[in-house]
């Protein structure tokens, strides 16, 4: 995949989930800008200077006296290494985008005036990029994405960061501390992939009011600690495949702000995850997948869920009964398996589902010990659909009896029916 495909595809998680895509909030006409920048373009008056970086009695660089002339650059602009840097001395603002790309030893000096970038600030392809010196005196932008640089070891220098609304880190492989981004104020949106020696969120302000998370293949992040001050409004959060996952307590404080009614919370192929202390608080979900946990053998933190539009359950070969959901009022579609081989509970009913009282569906696939489905006891409305697949011991009879006792118009047991598996959705 080229650079350029690659950047397109990074950019699609901003434009999906975090701020408007390029163009669409930045008020300006202006292209991004590549290569092709020249000095020309910049119509500000350039100061020059050279040496280091002014200091004040040898302590942090003081940012407002870096240069004599700052200025701003109205659009969007791409940095990469064949550009003289020294038609960006000064440069206190972009208005647009700003994409830092194909580096391969330090960023030029000739950034240290940056202190805002009203679009994304995006660090991009850097092969030999190890730290963001140069950037010590940035203090804002609408997005903050760091993308494929592998050799990138150090965020220190954004230290002085306060806001942006969208944090996201991926494919850096040896990166293994974000703790100096802990001053951030204003993040709605932390997405990290594919980081393999993360170990270290930052720990955002109390208050933080999170709309999205999302972990994927980060094998040395082993809690989720340091977002325990932030809170939650309808949101998102995944946590995929990510070996070293112990515990998600840190999401305690998520979940007492805003309508969580549509909110989307799956935890998916966690190998060391065996508890799900930190969901105590979940009052509603609009889906809910625990798929892939083979420690987990308990619901019981989730006692305190009151409602649930889509509740999947496969791949828990710990999870031998249903029991914890004890405040579980209305449940839209319960699904059961994934109409793959082995993908069921090994649960003998629904027991556990005592205090549901509203029911739309129920798909069950491939539950080897499923016997009947018995424990729904406190049902008055519903399911419309009762479809079982491959479930082996489920007794014909017990499942005809209860499609009757629940004027069921929809059902299908196969065998030894013929059932269709299309409700069940790709693994994320």
């Amino acid at each position: 995949m080229s650079t350029l495909s690659r950047l397109a595809c990074a950019l699609a998680w901003m434009a999906a989930c975090g701020p408007a895509a390029p163009g669409e909030s930045s008020g300006s006409d202006t292209e991004v800008t590549t290569a092709e920048v020249t000095t020309s373009e910049v119509t500000t008056s350039v100061v020059t200077t050279s040496g280091d970086a002014p200091t004040t009695g040898g302590g942090p660089l003081d940012c407002d006296a870096v240069c004599d002339a700052p200025w701003t650059f109205e659009g969007h602009l791409s940095i990469t290494p064949e550009l003289d840097p020294a038609q960006f001395e000064c440069m206190r603002e972009v208005t647009g985008n700003l994409h830092l790309t194909g580096f391969t030893g330090p960023l030029p000096t000739q950034l240290r005036a940056l202190q805002r970038v009203g679009g994304f600030m995006v660090v991009f392809a850097n092969d030999g990029l190890a730290d963001l010196a140069g950037l010590e005196c940035l203090r804002r932008s609408e997005a903050l994405f760091l993308e494929e640089n592998p050799a990138l070891v150090d965020v220190a220098a954004l230290a002085g960061m306060e806001a942006t609304t969208s944090l996201a880190v991926h494919l850096c492989d040896a990166l293994a501390d974000l703790s100096p981004l802990a001053n951030l104020t204003g993040v709605r949106q932390l997405s990290f992939r594919s980081d393999p020696v993360l170990a270290t969120l930052p720990a955002l302000p109390v208050g933080t009011v999170l709309d999205r998370l999302t972990v994927e293949h980060c094998p040395a992040l082993k809690d989720l600690d340091a977002l325990a001050g932030v809170r939650g409004t309808p949101l998102v959060i995944q946590l995929l495949r990510s070996s070293g996952l112990v515990s998600i307590a840190g999401l305690g404080g998520l979940w007492d702000a805003g309508d969580l009614s549509s909110a989307m919370l799956i935890l998916h192929d966690l190998p060391q995850l065996g508890s799900l202390a930190g969901l105590e608080a979940l009052p509603a979900a609009g889906t809910l997948e625990l798929s892939a946990l083979p420690q987990l053998d308990s619901l019981a933190p989730l006692a305190g869920l009151r409602a649930v539009e889509e509740l999947q359950l496969h791949d828990l070969p710990a999870l031998k009964s249903l029991a914890g959901m004890t405040g579980l009022e209305r449940l839209g579609t319960l699904q059961i398996g994934r109409c793959e081989p082995d993908s069921g509970l090994p649960i003998v009913d629904l027991a556990g589902l005592d205090a549901v009282t509203e029911l739309h569906a129920i798909h069950l696939d491939d539950n080897p010990a499923l016997q009947s489905l018995a424990g729904l006891d406190a049902l008055v409305t519903g399911p419309d659909e009762v479809i079982a697949v491959d479930n082996p011991v489920l007794d014909p009879a017990a499942f005809a009896a209860f499609v009757a006792a629940h004027a069921v118009p929809t059902s299908c047991h196969s065998p030894p029916g013929a059932c269709s598996c299309d409700w069940a959705d790709a693994v994320p």
